[in-house]
């Protein structure tokens, strides 16, 4: 059962309730996240990530872990581009605990270790470096959005982190975190008067108020970057913008790179790797935000194969624009997108990361059956129109990172 309430501070507050988990999940969502920074700042909501869990004005870091783990849950968090997100996963019988530690770390956290956390920040951030399939994600950002914030580092930069202060993170959580930009989430079992007793005392005293701020949707050129360097491989990522968390097409979005290269049966991964055995790795990636998206291809190459497997791949493309998928093979497509999203309801976690995002991007809850329905209802003449409106040759961006001079593009 879904329910969905203020608190009396204006924290958002969305629950659903599973009566045969023995667990539950909560997380506190707020609305920040590197597209809410500068370039001087790059990386404050991440390490204030990182901070909230260092010690609490009544508790050190390690009082913080024990009081959940000594209770059979856990506790972590993640920073995304636009969001943040804390959260704890805790046995039935224990909710009261995660609630009111949940709210600690939130509102009374001593950002102890200031210093410390931006030495481990920044090993963090040299060992995406250090991981080229990861790096080279990072350098797509930054090559097809630009100067856009969407195109900054979630971990953020060594020399921006270098700058970071106590004044400057202090300034940024009073700015940020106040109760309209805050999102409460919860799934699994537990009882819904009493949590929303727990949420109102705890996270009651949580003030502030701050207008956020929409920001502008990127303007995207093709850009075709090759990042020399001495390692094994080539890691090539082609990008184009996709769409927005709210638009209606995002269901026939996911289609179209899982028909692309979302599994070992996709176009991609059978044509590049099974047939040509270009890559060990290939695959679609797919990301919404508020006013745009990311629909790219992400490869691992021998480099001498680079520029046939690029060739390919374009050819591929080029069939999604021109032809419309095979009815068995969207079919497999849409069973294999139901499918995921119907296991991740399997865990109270993937239900309550279901019910937060649901609510961020477009304010509403969809029911299975509707999520469903939709799914099946996309076909293939819409699929292929979509790939002619995100695959054109004005905004297709193309970065290589590896033992590689340059690359030959051709059109679509």
């Amino acid at each position: 059962m879904l329910r969905r309430y203020h608190l009396l501070n204006g924290i958002e507050v969305v629950t659903e309730r599973v009566p045969h988990f023995k667990s539950a999940t909560l997380g506190v969502w707020i609305r920040v996240g590197s597209v809410n920074e500068s370039p001087q700042i790059n990386g404050v909501s991440h390490l204030l990530e990182h901070l909230f869990f260092k010690g609490t004005r009544t508790r050190t870091a390690r009082q913080i872990m024990e009081s959940l783990e000594g209770m059979g849950g856990s506790a972590n968090a993640f920073t995304s581009r636009e969001y943040t997100c804390l959260y704890t996963r805790i046995l039935d019988t224990h909710v009261d605990v995660a609630v009111e530690i949940l709210a600690d770390v939130l509102l009374n956290s001593s950002f102890r270790d200031l210093e410390k956390e931006k030495t481990v920040v920044a090993q963090e951030i040299q060992s995406y470096i250090d991981m080229p399939e990861e790096h080279v994600l990072d350098l797509l950002s930054s090559v097809i959005w630009r100067r856009h914030p969407l195109g900054f580092s979630i971990t953020g930069s060594k020399r921006a982190l270098a700058r970071l202060n106590r004044s400057i993170v202090r300034d940024y959580y009073a700015r940020w975190y106040v109760p309209s930009n805050v999102l409460i989430s919860v799934a699994g079992n537990f009882d819904g008067g009493a949590l929303r007793r727990l949420c109102e005392d705890h996270f009651g005293g949580l003030d502030g108020q701050y207008s956020r701020p929409t920001y502008p949707a990127p303007r995207v050129r093709a850009t075709t970057k090759v990042f020399p360097r001495s390692i094994g491989q080539v890691h090539l990522c082609i990008g184009v913008p996709g769409v927005c968390a709210r638009d209606n097409r995002r269901y026939a979005f996911n289609l179209l790179a899982n028909i692309l290269g979302g599994s070992p049966i996709s176009r991609l991964y059978q044509r590049v790797r099974e047939k040509e055995g270009l890559a060990y790795q290939i695959s679609t990636l797919v990301s919404s935000f508020e006013n745009t998206g990311l629909l790219g291809v992400y490869a691992a190459l021998e480099p001498r194969q680079t520029q046939r497997a690029v060739d390919i791949i374009f050819e591929e493309i080029r069939k999604l624009r021109n032809r419309k998928a095979p009815d068995d093979e969207l079919t497999r497509a849409k069973e294999q997108l139901k499918g995921s999203i119907v296991l991740s309801l399997e865990s109270t976690s993937g239900r309550m990361i279901r019910l937060a995002r649901s609510i961020l991007a477009f304010d509403s809850v969809e029911s299975l059956k509707t999520i469903m329905r939709k799914i099946d209802d996309v076909t293939a003449e819409e699929i292929r129109q979509l790939a002619r409106e995100l695959f054109y040759n004005d905004v297709v961006n193309i970065v290589a990172l590896g033992p590689l001079r340059k690359l030959r593009v051709r059109e679509l």
